[in-house]
Formats: structure tokens, C-alpha cells, sequence
């Protein structure tokens, strides 16, 4: 029987000018796992994280998560635009 994927989140730190993101779900690819280089941009309503390729083969991935805490997308990038992965994750943002 299948169930809800599990409920992930995304450990933000922000220290001097620099950003780091770590993402915690189950089944990551090793592109994502660790703690990554990231770009912030904040707006009224949600939080933007960048996440720059880690090696090659990786895409580069952004996560646009809702300030309310009520969830999150996963985007990938595309030519010169971002795509929607189709999956609303339930994330949430922990610093």
C-alpha cells in the first residue's frame, strides 16, 4: 500500500553573507544531500532558495517555500527558465 510521500523540510543558515541549505526527505540523490551552497531572495510571501549545481550531472534546483509554513515547491531549471516539478512537498523552512 502506498502513502503520502514523507514530509520534508530545509535547515536554512545564513552566516556573513553566505548561504547554506540542507534538505531533509527521504531518498535524496547525492546531488542534494549535504549541506549546499544556496542564494536567497525573500518576498511578502515566500522564501526562494537557489540551489547552484553541486557537480556535474546536477541540475540546478530551486525551492519556493511559502513564509506561512503551509508548503513548498521544488523547481528546476530549465534552459533559461524554472519548471515546476508538479509535486506540492509540504516543505518547510527551519533556521
Amino acid at each position: 500500500m502506498l502513502g503520502a510521500p514523507p514530509a520534508g523540510y530545509l535547515s536554512l543558515t545564513e552566516d556573513e553573507g553566505s548561504a547554506f541549505v540542507q534538505i531533509v526527505a527521504g531518498d535524496l540523490h547525492d546531488c542534494y544531500r549535504g549541506k549546499l551552497n544556496a542564494v536567497v531572495a525573500r518576498s511578502e510571501t515566500s522564501t526562494t532558495i537557489t540551489v547552484p549545481p553541486k557537480f556535474g550531472g546536477c541540475d540546478e534546483i530551486r525551492f519556493v517555500v511559502k513564509n506561512d509554513g503551509s508548503g513548498g515547491r521544488r523547481e528546476v531549471k530549465r534552459g533559461d527558465g524554472w519548471t515546476w516539478d508538479g509535486v506540492e512537498r509540504g516543505l518547510k523552512l527551519r533556521q
